[in-house]
């Protein structure tokens, strides 16, 4: 039961962060146990990296969306460029569940 720091972001998630100090059990030379303590909580302005990739998928997609509703809209005959970009969309629909589901065990 060594003590940590944990740094928590502002989406809710947390990760552990510097050493502070070791438990009593005996250990050897510059190892710790594993069992991790919460010696404080550190509050971040940022959001975890799981969250910024996720943002710049939903930017990524909402781009797409719009070029694909403005082809669909002007009535555009570019349909390779439209299945092109829905396909795309597809792409960073479970691009986005997958870092979904990668954050939450970091979840609060």
């Amino acid at each position: 039961m060594c003590y940590y720091d944990v740094l928590v972001f502002t989406c809710g998630d947390y990760r552990w962060d510097k050493f502070r100090g070791r438990c009593p059990r005996e250990h050897r030379m510059g190892e710790t146990c594993g069992t991790k303590m919460l010696y404080s909580q550190i509050a971040s302005a940022a959001k975890c990296k799981y969250c910024q990739k996720i943002d710049v998928k939903l930017r990524k997609r909402q781009f797409e969306l719009n070029r694909y509703n403005r082809w669909v809209a002007e009535g555009s005959k570019l349909r390779a460029s439209m299945e092109l970009s829905l396909q795309t969309i597809a792409e960073l629909d479970a691009e986005i569940q997958r870092l979904t589901a990668q954050r939450q065990p970091f979840r609060r």
